[in-house]
């Protein structure tokens, strides 16, 4: 499916009501693309997806101007929501909540990756705090040690 981060590919926004009328009659699994969200997601990692209230800290599928991506939701302020992948040095920028189409809930590596494929949990305050954490830690290596070191 999608590139990029997760859905690069959706466009059109006929192809973004499509994924939201599928998201409405239930949860969603798409698959990842990308390495915007490494570590934590990795380019055919599939995630569950789930439209349900989104709140700092959780992997969120945003429709951006040119692109549906996913990524972390980083603030909340006067309502909008700063977006930006794990390994991305700079945030997508500020956006409104109903450019939320919905929030990983889970995923799953292959089971050679994996050991058996299992299910990883993304939608416990746990898994949050840890998300933000740990990316912010990331970016903050990234910043300190110089490329190819």
């Amino acid at each position: 499916m999608p590139g990029g981060d997760l859905a690069s590919g959706l466009r059109a926004p006929e192809e973004v009501a499509l994924l939201t009328r599928a998201l409405e009659a239930g949860g969603l699994e798409l698959v990842a693309r990308g390495v915007s969200m490494r570590p934590l997601l990795r380019s055919g990692d599939r995630v569950q997806l789930a439209p349900r209230t989104p709140r700092r800290g959780d992997v969120a599928l945003v429709a951006l101007e040119d692109r549906v991506v996913l990524h972390r939701l980083v603030r909340r302020r006067a309502g909008r929501w700063l977006v930006r992948g794990d390994a991305r040095p700079r945030a997508d920028g500020w956006h409104e909540p109903e450019r939320i189409l919905a929030v990983a809930t889970g995923f799953r590596r292959d089971a050679e990756a994996d050991g058996g494929g299992r299910w990883h949990r993304l939608d416990r305050a746990q898994d949050r705090w840890r998300g933000l954490a740990l990316a912010t830690a990331a970016r903050c290596l990234r910043r300190l040690v110089p490329p190819g070191a």
